[in-house]
C-alpha cells in the first residue's frame, strides 16, 4: 500500500489551479522522490564500502586487542592469590585490573526463561514479571465524551489533506514543471 503523505499546507510556491495541474505536480513529486531514492542508494553503497574497508583494516587490531585481553586475564587468574588477596583491584599506570563480584541469573537444565515466565504466571508471582504500561489511544477513542473528559482527554476530528503516489509510477510522460 502506498504511503500517505500529509504535507505542510503553507502558501504554495507553485500554482495549482486544476486537476491537470495536481496530476502534473504529483508526477513531479514522484520523479523527485525517485531522484532522492537514487541518491540515497548511492550514499548507502558508499557507506557500505567504507564500513567494509574499515572492518578489514581494523580486524587485525581487534584480534591483537583480544589476544592482549586474554593474556592479561590469564595472568590475573594465575596470580590472583598474590595480587588480589587484600584488595579486588590493582591500579597501574595505564589502567586498572581486578576482579569484581557479579551475579547472573541462569536457568536450570532443561528450563528456558519462557518456561520460567509461564511458571511465574501460573503461581501468581506477578511482582517478578515486568509489564510495560502505555495509553491505548485507539481504545480510548471509543469512550463516551464525558468519560474522556473525566480522564483529561477529548477526541478531535479533522480533515487532513494527504496524497499517495503509486509504488511504481509509470514514466509514460515527462512531468511538466509548474
Amino acid at each position: 500500500m502506498p504511503k500517505r503523505v500529509k504535507p505542510n499546507l503553507s502558501p504554495a510556491a507553485f500554482p495549482v489551479h486544476s486537476l491537470e495541474d495536481v496530476d502534473a505536480a504529483l508526477a513531479q513529486i514522484a520523479a523527485r522522490k525517485r531522484q532522492i531514492d537514487l541518491i540515497g542508494l548511492g550514499v548507502a553503497e558508499q557507506v557500505d564500502e567504507i564500513k567494509t574497508r574499515a572492518a578489514a583494516e581494523t580486524e587485525p587490531i581487534r584480534l591483537e586487542i583480544a589476544a592482549l585481553e586474554l593474556a592479561i586475564g590469564r595472568f590475573a587468574e594465575a596470580n590472583k592469590a598474590e595480587l588480589f588477596s587484600k584488595k579486588k583491584s590493582v591500579q597501574l599506570q595505564f589502567g586498572i585490573v581486578g576482579f569484581r563480584a557479579s551475579s547472573k541469573l541462569k536457568t536450570l537444565k532443561k528450563w528456558t526463561f519462557e518456561r520460567v515466565l509461564a511458571t511465574l504466571r501460573d503461581t501468581g508471582m506477578w511482582e517478578y514479571i515486568r509489564v510495560k504500561e502505555e495509553v491505548d489511544k485507539e481504545k480510548l477513542k471509543g469512550l463516551a465524551p464525558e468519560t474522556l473528559a473525566g480522564i483529561g482527554c477529548t477526541v478531535v476530528q479533522e480533515d487532513v489533506f494527504y496524497y499517495e503516489l503509486p509504488e511504481q509510477p509509470e514514466p509514460e510522460t515527462q512531468p511538466s514543471t509548474l
